[in-house]
């Protein structure tokens, strides 16, 4: 633990996940750079979502997830719009014009 530095620099951020990713290398667990790049950027939901994975693999367990089943009960008028979903800053970050176009392409299929 003494190779974790606290703080909220970009850059220490990445060196304490590329630690952490050495380390689930060595053990096997299968934990790859594109399930923690969302926590290192504060995506929402991400942490959860890694949890959940971490979970899995540690238990082969699932996760009952009650936040999914109450977004499918919502009345259509209370249901994000697509408008409200483009505005998505994970898109944003992503530099590759191609990436870019394909997950802005799977987030209008998934959600009609």
């Amino acid at each position: 633990m003494y190779q974790v530095d606290n703080g909220f620099k970009l850059a220490t951020k990445e060196n304490n996940w590329d630690f952490l990713n050495r380390f689930f290398k060595k053990k096997g667990i299968s934990i790859a750079k594109e399930d923690f790049d969302p926590v290192i950027h504060c995506a929402p939901n991400s942490g959860y979502t890694l949890l959940k994975k971490v979970y899995h693999i540690l238990t082969g367990k699932e996760v009952y997830d009650t936040e999914q089943e109450l977004k499918e009960d919502l009345p259509d008028y209370a249901k994000p719009t697509i408008a409200a979903k483009a505005k998505d800053h994970e898109i944003d970050r992503i530099v590759d014009m191609e990436r870019k176009a394909k997950q802005a392409k799977e987030m209008i299929t998934t959600h009609n």
